[in-house]
């Protein structure tokens, strides 16, 4: 059984920040002006993750040709070690 892997750019709003106290915690905290975003995501089996994000649409789009790219070439590479 395969697994359907896709690369997607979404719209989305920052809303909270991660903060690292100087002493290692992290903590999560919530932004007073949500900022809006462009998130290259991937999603498969279910899952999405975000890969990076991005404050205009063509730098997400163009990241995500980017990586879209580079996985062809690693297949690509791949394949040709299994043959």
């Amino acid at each position: 059984m395969t697994t359907d892997h896709r690369l997607a750019v979404h719209p989305a709003e920052i809303t909270h920040e991660a903060v690292r106290l100087h002493d290692g915690r992290m903590l999560a905290a919530e932004v007073s002006q949500p900022r809006p975003v462009y998130v290259v995501t991937h999603e498969a089996a279910g899952l999405v993750e975000i890969l990076s994000s991005h404050q205009t649409e063509a730098d997400a789009v163009a990241a995500c040709k980017a990586l879209s790219s580079e996985i062809e070439r690693l297949a690509e590479g791949h394949r040709g070690r299994l043959n």
